[in-house]
């Protein structure tokens, strides 16, 4: 008899799984996914956090969201039953614990998966629904609506986006002092090593300002550079003021630590200050490599 009952509760346990891959860091995602606003704001319509005073600005376990369905006018209770959160893996699991009695309890775990080849996040949502004889209509949003969700949290992403930062750094076996005077002698002229080496570096009428004419780009962009001198650190700071293509908004900075008289690190960074996604910032960090690899081997012969 225990065992047909089993097989009877079974029969009305519903599961359904949905992916998408997000072009972002995961702790990006992260951040957003934890704040208690952003789950009503991006998988429901219509509800509101009655309890929004009483909880902190990111969840945590055991934290208990009160949601009131403006449209079925209904209140239940969302528990936080469980958080990871380690650096390639991270997860929520969401229970319903109070309900009416004609709506089915469920629980979602969401998870992210972050591929650091990539630089891409993976985000997994997978719903238990316990009794699917009953109405469901708060998975039933995510159910229909499950790519406007997925736009809208890239859109999220976009519009709250505040800055990224890559930076690749090579060994030379040159005085720091050396590789900084290969790299703002006659104007700059060397400079094209690291940005882009198929190029032409003019002065401008400006002080501290240069042009670059990227000839496979067919572009021509102006920049501002600052210097910043140190005992043991050299820093150019290089910042896009105008260009024919658009660029994304950044700050570009070469920082020269020496170790000795033989030898220094070299550090090339990207200050980026809009929305890319992360297969452009994974191009970057490509050309950074290759920059940085050829200015090596240009100025140890």
């Amino acid at each position: 008899m225990i065992q047909k009952d089993e097989k009877e509760i079974n029969k009305n346990i519903e599961e359904k799984t949905f992916f998408h891959l997000f072009k972002v860091d995961i702790n990006e995602l992260w951040s957003y996914y934890i704040q208690p606003s952003f789950i009503t704001a991006y998988f429901q319509e219509k509800c509101k956090i009655t309890n929004i005073k009483k909880i902190n600005k990111t969840l945590k376990e055991n934290d208990i969201l009160d949601l009131y369905y403006q449209r079925e006018n209904v209140n239940v209770k969302l528990l936080i039953d469980k958080i990871i959160d380690t650096e390639n893996y991270k997860s929520v699991i969401l229970k319903l614990i109070e309900y009416p009695d004609d709506v089915s309890p469920f629980i979602v775990i969401t998870s992210f998966y972050f591929c650091s080849y990539t630089r891409n996040t993976g985000m997994r949502i997978e719903t238990i629904v316990f009794d699917k004889t009953k109405k469901n209509f708060i998975l039933g949003y995510v159910y229909e609506n499950e790519e406007t969700i997925y736009k809208n949290i890239e859109k999220y992403i976009e519009i709250n986006f505040k800055e990224t930062e890559q930076t690749e750094s090579i060994l030379i076996n040159k005085n720091g002092s050396d590789v900084f005077d290969f790299l703002t002698t006659k104007n700059y002229t060397n400079l094209k090593i690291l940005l882009g080496n198929n190029a032409e570096i003019k002065p401008t009428n400006n002080p501290n300002e240069i042009e670059i004419e990227h000839f496979t780009k067919n572009n021509k962009a102006k920049f501002i550079i600052n210097k910043n001198l140190d005992f043991n650190e050299k820093e150019l700071v290089i910042q896009p003021i105008e260009s024919i293509i658009p660029i994304p908004r950044q700050i570009i900075i070469i920082k020269i630590i020496n170790f000795n008289k033989d030898d220094c690190l070299v550090m090339f960074t990207h200050k980026i200050k809009e929305y890319i996604r992360n297969d452009s910032i994974n191009n970057y960090s490509l050309l950074k490599k290759k920059f940085l690899w050829l200015l090596k081997s240009t100025i140890e012969k």
